[in-house]
């Protein structure tokens, strides 16, 4: 699940298939700083990978909960929820194994379970590769791809997506199976995310999307190699490392566009922002649809001035300051060496398991299900707003669970370009950039 991937990697196919540009201005970028969220998902791939290798056994597993890994510098904990997410992985991937053997006819080969297996699209072009958390399949039979994800801010969906068309396509090719298969089912599990279809969601591509994703990916691997290849901005953004690093003029050329559009007078660098509750839904809605372009853009500035800073740089107007120091036990057996006689149980806290962590203990089998049944009371999730592209159901509102009270509806839009168009020609001239640059 680790490893280096291709300028035209799989992960990043959202960003090069709808911006062409986005590879040559990337390629000049410094390597992304490591995050910590970015390390927790590293080691949470590791463990999938060694628990399903068979390097670790369950109880294993389980032990490893509250001890530490150290990953690109940082000192990640492994929690019940990460181990949770792992035992998740495994059984998926064992319950389609088992149900593709109990599936056997009489001529057919064994099922093969493949891991870490590097996929090229080698119909498009040879550039195009990157590596397969789990591939199952037997000649024949459904070809099965997956991918495990541990972020838990975006629920990533299954159908479609263009990563996963790309490690089934390339597993198509690389496996030499061609056309012989029943089926191609792409599976994401992602036990943290929020999504109506619960933590794993599998889609299965037919063959006339496979033929025609083959062609849009040809066509985009083309367009990058353009010379002076565009940039063209959308929801893509949030993910590239040129929003990240600020470097992208075409990002920036578009907030400054959409902040005149947005907004009756475009504020100063010393003026107050425009009063929300006075803006209408539409502009609104508008303008949230760049809220992570724009976050990008300023984390970007404050990465780029804090590593000034910490190189010993003058900025003016800023300074490097320690942040709240935390206290932790150097060595915790000398403690309770200490404080154990005195304290017995009272030195340590006392936490039932979890419902996962209860399963993991006694397993999942039917009878557990049936008296858990009784005793788990699954509670609602808080709302929150989502695109209406999103997968999960619609909530009722806090006032419609209370009286029933149906809020009166934003009126809609034929479409964004049609409100882009309305809004900028409805918009008075901008006094001046929204940006004091």
């Amino acid at each position: 699940m680790a490893g280096a991937h291709s300028a035209l990697a799989p992960s990043g196919a959202e960003i090069w298939l709808n911006c062409p540009g986005s590879v040559e201005l990337c390629a000049k970028l410094p390597r992304k700083k490591a995050r910590y969220v970015m390390v927790e998902g590293t080691v949470a791939h590791a463990l999938c990978e060694e628990y399903t290798g068979g390097k670790l056994t369950s109880e294993a597993l389980t032990a490893l909960e509250g001890t530490t890994r150290k990953q690109e510098g940082f000192d990640v904990t492994i929690t019940e929820e990460m181990i949770s997410a792992v035992f998740e992985w495994a059984d998926t991937i064992k319950a389609d194994v088992e149900k593709m053997k109990g599936g056997n006819k009489p001529g057919r080969s064994e099922v093969c379970v493949l891991t870490e297996q590097k996929v090229v699209m080698s119909s498009v072009d040879e550039a195009v590769w990157g590596k397969a958390d789990k591939i199952i399949y037997r000649k024949g039979d459904r070809v099965k791809v997956y991918d495990f994800k541990y972020g838990k801010g975006v629920a990533v969906d299954a159908e479609e997506n263009p990563q996963m068309g790309i490690y089934g396509v390339g597993a198509l090719d690389t496996l030499g199976i061609g056309r012989s298969y029943d089926a191609l089912d792409l599976t994401i599990v992602q036990p943290r995310a929020p999504h109506a279809d619960g933590g794993t969601r599998t889609w299965t591509a037919d063959r006339a999307w496979v033929a025609a994703f083959r062609a849009k990916v040809k066509a985009a691997v083309l367009a990058t190699r353009e010379p002076n290849a565009p940039c063209n901005p959308g929801s893509w953004c949030r993910w590239c490392p040129a929003n990240e690093y600020a470097s992208c003029n075409a990002i920036r050329e578009e907030v400054q566009k959409q902040a005149g559009v947005t907004f009756d007078v475009v504020p100063s660098p010393t003026a107050q922002m425009p009063d929300v509750m006075a803006m209408p839904a539409e502009k609104l809605v508008l303008a949230l649809r760049y809220r992570d372009m724009v976050k990008g853009f300023f984390k970007a500035m404050e990465d780029r001035l804090q590593g000034m800073l910490e190189a010993g740089e003058t900025v003016p107007g800023l300074k490097l300051v320690d942040g709240r120091s935390t206290r932790e036990w150097a060595d915790e057996a000398a403690v309770e060496a200490s404080y154990g006689p005195m304290l017995g149980d009272k030195l340590f806290k006392r936490e039932m398991l979890s419902p996962a962590g209860l399963e993991k203990v006694i397993g999942k089998g039917k009878k557990t299900a049936e008296e858990m049944a009784r005793l788990v009371v699954k509670r609602p999730g808080a709302k929150t707003i989502a695109w209406d592209t999103d997968p999960r159901p619609t909530a009722k509102g806090s006032a419609q669970e209370m009286f029933g009270v149906i809020p009166p509806a934003v009126p809609a839009k034929a479409s964004n370009d049609a409100l882009m168009l309305e809004l900028m020609g409805n918009a008075p001239k901008t006094k001046g950039p929204i940006w004091p640059i």
